[in-house]
């Protein structure tokens, strides 16, 4: 193999390992040899995928790979390729689509793709290569139509598209001026029709023009004659009628013209004949021409070799000219019409000596046969023929009278045709050195034969032991070779039918078709006995699957020694059975035969018997065909019911898991289908509880009116939250909390991949909608929008679980306990039952969940937009597109756990079979999508802008703004520190890390597990496992810098926060036992673990309720601070320079002294953060009075007795107006205080 080493070699240029006898893979690490200009590995044995590591290779010019058995597609990461010039990866066994990223190789002159297994269309983007050179694309799989944009490649010179399923016309543009320097063009063997464009006679540089084997109408155009240069010209095997162009006589550079099998009429042109100077080969067979041969042919007397003008209609004889063509090798004029006359009323022309001196010397095969040639054949024929000629065929022409001595003396004559002619007399004796048909006088009848001596010309009885069914010069068959029984014999001579052949007498053996052919032998499941008389059937341990006479097979011959029948008699190799616990395998390609052990957990082998197509799996299980061993889990287990998989199974799309039919098999619970039985039959929907229901009565209104009960439910939250800011501020806190909590649980098997126990994943049920990810489609999928693609664009545009993100294996009863709680993850819940309107899988997921802030967006300015019709004064330009810009950025903000894991999921895939040849790759996230199909690979320049949004903008933008103090969104830092106020950017870090980056680790992991040889299964389960590993360390980091910080104000809230950051690494580490357990086979551990999973969570979600209602006892009893426009709580921000206060008490000792210090202490106990400027407390020289004004926020005037009479009074108002501070005026109304 080639080792990993050469990605050190940075510096190399050149690295040629061609025609050696390498094996395995290409090393990724060869992406790292940045100096490379030239790689050829062509005519080795390596195996295995394109590394998409080459395309970081930026400056190679050469890439030679062919001649190997490499597979896969090609990446699309080819793209980088800039500098490469040479592309050859022919000669391999490629698959898939080929890349439209191929078209941005602006520098290829050279491609190569042919000899391939590539399928679907020829992607338009080649067009784009506007200096490639030579394309070749022949013998693959490839469909769809030729595109346009060929037509725009001006110094392409080779188009080889032969032997593919192309369809459609020629394009025109074929022959436009973007194609001038095109000089080869080869379209044979493809389905095309149309005519053959006009255009064609453009190609001024044509040097071969193969079109054969299409189905190409319509008459040949005369423009073609322009094609000068055309030396191979091949239209052949079309459905082309009409005249041949006399303008293809002026193509003198012509060599080899195949216009055969076509409904070509007319005669052949004769004028400018004598131009083609070059013609070697004229094959026009198989048409409908008419006419004499022109005599003009003679002017090719030093070029033409071959003329093939079988099958026509040609009449008249042979010119003269034709002696000229002193190279003719062969001539074969078979099945005309010629040497018949009928203008000159002449009905034939007898054969006599002239015509063979118009032939020349050079001929070696003439084959006349089915003409009109009548009469005799002359005594002195020898004379005439060519001395070369070792073929000659005079058949079916009407010929008479006797074989002449003269053939014995004609040269180097080895073959001699003369059947189907009416001769008589006895054969020459030098036919026994010719090989030569001669049908007799007369026909024989059934039971006779042709005689078996010569010159005798009548026919005989069969001999005993054979017979003859059928009237003919065929020679009777002997008992042995029909039946294949030696002993088998006839009665009498002149046996007419097989029936006539009989075992021996005295025998018990049973006539049996076997391998064509009747014999005498015992049956299928009995052989000889021991004296090898009588047929005995076969003891137990033994079989014989087909009649003969053969002695019974030991079932442990097989290759298994545990295989054995159930009972005697054993009649086929699949009556060796393996006992229970082991299933019968069955090697390929006829190998041996084993018994393997059946794994407890998935398949039931208890009844014995098990083979490998009828395994017996247990419920929750699956695999995506009869002749796997590769079984399954089932993310949603109600949808496998297990069984032998002979359930029917209308619309089971499995079969793309092997490619055959026959392999088809349904472990699917009724109205599920495809691989792990995750999609659902034609009119049902995925509903939130991943049951299959019917369309039928699904309507949009639910969705609409859950979207219209979180808008009720929000304003009653604004309402309740104006009256009872404390109580609103803890339940956010608090609902934020479990929500994440909740959110993060989700991502375990959602998209993790564990297995998580049945207990515990339906206690999440009721959870599940809080993923997001679905709930933004309910039910259209039913009206044609679903699937994980529309989730995606809708969550990334439009701002999850342990098992939901890693894949791992949750104990049931925790997945039980989950099933309230899946809505949380809302990823689902989005789309639920959208297919039932023709909207449904995970594209639709991917769109819905990425375009909801855009949808958010729009409502918003058009919110604001119906404001200021309405008369309503916005705020200043800059302000007014913020607030209309915010209620996007919370909705991406709300959706971006669930968002990243759609779009992250959206390079998470794997085999449904691992141990097919060609596996279908799919998407774990929606089974329906193949991963290396083109729709998809579209969707991924999608779900990378919108991953990057959501993984970098957002935190960016939430923590920009929750610093800015006043912000419509401040809400969200409620319940925080004022020096942490954007405590929930980080928190919108800590759920990326837990949804996005623990899926991308788990594909990095995988990939690595299988480069290692670990199987599919195995790779999946672990990878699972380290995304757990890898959440448990995120989510310890964050509660431990969660708990020392205390970013939140009250404790009641941080107790709250503490628990779910506690409570969620103690069910991901439960979670992670069960999954490692289910993996190893071990399942006693899920009943406990499943219970310790639901104790966790359902401690953390017990904190809310007495926190709610602790928070809203001890608000009714506090003083607060309330905006009395909207009757928020006011809290106090965060002073920036120049500021130091948010209030100044000015007021005069002599009054108000005790009632400004009341005022004081009642502020600060409403709102602790406030800073207030009293004189007693903070003035320490009265010359500074107007900078303390400039350093506060808010002026407030306490008016009792006497305050004007106060200078420093008077100088606080004064300083007031200049500087336009804010001004509360507070007046003391007691007549005793003034």
């Amino acid at each position: 193999s080639i080792p990993t080493a050469v990605g050190e070699m940075a510096s190399l240029s050149n690295l040629q390992l061609f025609n050696n006898s390498l094996t395995k893979h290409i090393p990724t690490e060869v992406g790292g040899m940045a100096s490379l200009k030239e790689l050829q590995l062509y005519g080795n044995s390596i195996t295995g995928r394109i590394p998409t590591e080459i395309a970081a290779l930026a400056g190679l010019e050469t890439l030679f790979l062919h001649e190997n058995f490499l597979f896969g597609p090609i990446p699309t990461e080819i793209a980088g390729m800039t500098s490469t010039t040479w592309l050859q990866l022919q000669d391999n066994f490629l698959t898939g689509f080929i890349t439209t990223t191929i078209g941005e190789m602006a520098s290829l002159s050279y491609l190569y793709l042919n000899d391939n297994l590539f399928k679907g269309p020829i992607p338009t983007e080649i067009g784009r290569m506007a200096g490639l050179d030579r394309l070749w694309l022949h013998r693959n799989s490839l469909n769809g139509t030729i595109p346009t944009q060929i037509g725009q490649m001006p110094s392409l010179r080779w188009l080889h598209l032969s032997d593919n399923s192309l369809i459609g016309p020629i394009p025109s543009e074929v022959g436009a001026s973007g194609t001038a320097s095109l000089q080869y063009l080869d379209l044979d063997g493809n389905a095309l029709n149309g005519s053959v464009p006009t255009q064609i006679g453009r190609l001024t540089e044509l040097r071969r023009l193969h079109l054969f084997g299409n189905a190409l109408t319509g008459s040949i155009p005369t423009q073609i004659g322009a094609c000068t240069q055309v030396a191979d010209m091949a239209l052949d095997s079309n459905s082309l009628t009409g005249h041949i162009p006399s303008e293809v006589a002026r193509m003198a550079a012509l060599e080899q013209l195949y216009l055969f099998s076509n409904s070509l009429s007319g005669s052949l042109p004769a004028a400018h004949l004598g131009g083609l100077t070059s013609l070697a080969q004229l094959r026009i067979y198989n048409n409908a021409l008419g006419g004499p041969i022109p005599a003009e042919l003679g002017l090719l007397s030093t070029s033409l070799l071959q003329i093939l003008a079988y099958g026509n209609a040609l009449t008249g004889t042979l010119p003269s000219e034709l002696a000229k063509l002193t190279r003719l090798q062969t001539l074969n004029l078979a099945d005309n019409r010629l040497f018949r006359d009928l203008d000159q009323g002449l009905d034939q022309l007898y054969l006599d000596r002239e015509p063979w001196k118009l032939l020349p010397d050079s001929l070696i095969s003439l084959d006349l046969s089915g003409n009109s040639l009548s009469g005799t054949v002359p005594e002195d024929i020898d004379e005439g023929l060519p001395k070369s000629l070792t073929f000659l065929s005079l058949a079916n022409a009407s010929l008479v009278g006797t074989l002449p001595d003269a053939l014995e003396r004609s040269g180097a004559l080895v073959v001699l045709d003369l059947s189907r002619n009416a001769w008589s007399g006895t054969l020459p004796a030098f036919v026994a050195r010719t090989t030569i048909e001669v049908e007799t006088l007369e026909y024989c009848a059934a039971g006779k034969q042709p005689p078996n001596k010569l010159p005798a010309l009548f026919c005989e009885d069969c001999p005993v032991g054979s017979f003859k069914a059928e009237e003919g010069q065929a020679d009777c068959t002997t008992c042995e070779d029909a039946l294949g029984d030696a002993l088998r014999t006839t009665q009498d001579p002149g046996a007419t039918s097989s029936d006539a052949c009989v075992c021996p007498p005295g025998t018990t053996f049973a006539p049996f078709v076997i391998n064509g052919k009747v014999q005498c032998a015992c049956p299928a499941g009995e052989g000889f006995d021991e004296f090898g008389r009588d047929c005995v059937p076969c003891p137990v341990g033994q079989y014989k699957d087909a009649a003969g006479n053969t002695l019974c097979r030991q079932c442990a011959d097989l290759g298994a020694a545990d295989l054995t029948t159930a009972e005697a008699g054993a009649s086929s190799v699949d009556d060796c059975i393996c006992p229970a616990g082991l299933f019968r395998a069955d090697g390929k390609e006829g190998g041996d035969v084993s018994c393997k052990a059946c794994d407890a957990v998935s398949m039931d082998c208890s009844a014995g018997g098990a083979s490998l197509e009828s395994l017996v799996l247990r419920p929750g299980f699956f695999r995506a065909s009869s002749n796997t061993t590769d079984v399954r889990r089932c993310p949603i287990p109600e949808a496998c019911v297990g069984g032998d998989g002979t359930t029917p199974a209308p619309g089971n799309a499995l079969a793309a898991a092997n490619g055959t039919e026959a392999a088809v098999v349904n472990y699917c619970a009724p109205h599920h289908m495809g691989p792990y039985c995750a999609l659902c039959e034609d009119g049902f929907y995925l509903d939130v509880d991943q049951r299959c229901a019917a369309c039928s009565g699904v309507s949009v209104l639910p969705t609409v009116g859950l979207v219209a009960a979180v808008v009720a439910i929000a304003a009653g939250v604004a309402v309740f939250g104006r009256r009872y800011p404390a109580t609103a501020v803890t339940a956010k806190v608090v609902g934020r909390s479990l929500l994440g909590f909740v959110q993060a649980v989700l991502l375990i098997d959602r998209a993790y991949g564990a297995v998580l126990p049945d207990a515990f994943s339906d206690f999440l049920k009721p959870f599940r909608a809080l993923a997001f990810d679905r709930f933004l489609s309910v039910g259209l999928s039913c009206y044609g929008y679903g699937g994980y693609h529309a989730t995606l664009y809708t969550i990334s545009l439009a701002p999850v679980g342990v098992d939901r993100a890693y894949g791992a294996v949750l104990p049931d009863a925790f997945s039980d306990f989950l099933k309230p709680f899946r809505a949380l993850a809302f990823d689902r819940f989005l789309s639920v039952g959208l297919s039932c309107y023709g909207y449904g899988g995970y594209h639709a997921t991917l769109y819905t969940i990425s375009l909801a802030p855009v949808g958010v967006l729009a409502l918003s300015f058009a919110f604001q937009a119906l404001r200021l019709l309405g008369g309503a004064k916005l705020a200043p330009g800059r302000r007014a597109l913020m607030n209309a810009c915010l209620p996007a950025l919370l909705a991406a903000y709300v959706l971006l756990p669930a968002a990243t894991t759609v779009i992250f999921s959206a390079w998470s895939f794997e085999p449904i079979d691992s141990e097919a040849v060609e596996p279908t790759y799919v998407l774990r996230a929606d089974v329906s999508v193949d991963y290396y199909g083109s729709a998809h690979q579209r969707h991924l320049v999608f779900a990378g802008t919108a991953g990057a949004a959501y993984a970098v903008a957002v935190p960016a933008l939430v923590f920009a703004v929750l610093r800015r103090p006043g912000s419509p969104l401040s809400f969200l830092a409620d319940g925080y520190a004022g020096w942490v106020r954007w405590w929930e950017a980080l928190e919108a870090v800590r759920q990326l890390m837990l949804a996005g980056i623990a899926v991308v680790l788990g594909l990095w992991f995988r990939s690595a597990l299988e480069a290692r040889g670990a199987t599919v299964a195995q790779a999946t389960a672990y990878a699972s496992a380290a995304q757990i590993v890898f959440a448990i360390a995120v989510q310890v980091c964050f509660g431990y810098l969660a708990s020392n910080v205390r970013p939140l104000e009250s404790d009641v809230h941080h107790l709250v926060h503490t628990a779910c950051h506690l409570a969620l690494p103690l069910v991901q580490t439960f979670g992670l036992a069960n999954h490692l357990a289910s993996v190893l086979g071990e399942d006693l551990l899920a009943g406990p673990l499943g219970a310790m999973m639901i104790a966790a969570m359902a401690a953390a979600l017990a904190l809310a309720p007495p926190a709610l209602a602790f928070s809203a006892f001890r608000e009714r009893a506090k003083t607060v601070l309330r905006d009395t426009a909207t009757g928020r709580r006011v809290r106090a921000a965060p002073l920036a320079e120049p500021f130091k206060f948010h209030a100044f008490l000015s007021h005069v000792w002599a009054t108000g002294q005790d009632q400004v210090a009341s005022l004081k202490a009642q502020l600060l106990a409403a709102e602790p953060g406030l800073q207030v400027f009293r004189d007693l407390d903070d003035l320490s020289d009265t010359g500074a009075l107007e900078d303390l004004v400039r350093q506060t926020q808010v002026m407030v005037f306490f008016l009792s007795r006497g305050f004007f009479d106060s200078a420093n009074c008077r100088r606080e108002v004064l300083a007031a107006f200049r500087l336009d501070k804010p001004l509360v005026v507070v007046v003391e109304t007691a007549e005793a205080h003034g």
